[in-house]
């Protein structure tokens, strides 16, 4: 009995808060230059500017062409097999920051295609 009282409370608790915090009308996704800065996320945490994305995408390309040319090197010695595993992992962490860029700026207006465009490189690489 106590843990459904405790867990109504919170229930109405979350309603409450949620209720205060939107803006819109029920039904009404209010517009992103609407919306309190203060509730959006800081994408400049991640690149400052779409060129240091662009920048950071050539650079991770390139190590996904440079991981490719150890093809058939890797059972030739520990030191190649350490290199295409230790690059394998870098090339993993970069484009994890790429991709997380690319499908937030994505998510803030899905109707902007210079985001969609760099959302879809993005899974092109990481298909790559």
């Amino acid at each position: 009995m106590k843990r459904t009282l405790f867990s109504v409370g919170v229930m109405s608790a979350m309603m409450m808060f949620c209720s205060q915090t939107v803006q819109a009308t029920e039904g009404e996704v209010p517009e992103r230059n609407k919306i309190d800065e203060k509730y959006k996320w800081d994408l400049s945490v991640l690149y400052k500017t779409q060129q240091d994305w662009d920048n950071h995408y050539t650079q991770i390309e390139k190590m996904v062409d440079e991981i490719a040319g150890l093809k058939g090197t890797l059972g030739k010695s520990p030191e190649n097999l350490l290199k295409a595993l230790t690059l394998q992992d870098q090339i993993g962490l970069q484009l994890s920051k790429l991709f997380a860029y690319a499908s937030m700026h994505h998510d803030e207006n899905l109707s902007e295609q210079a985001s969609q465009a760099s959302l879809q490189r993005a899974q092109t690489l990481g298909v790559k």
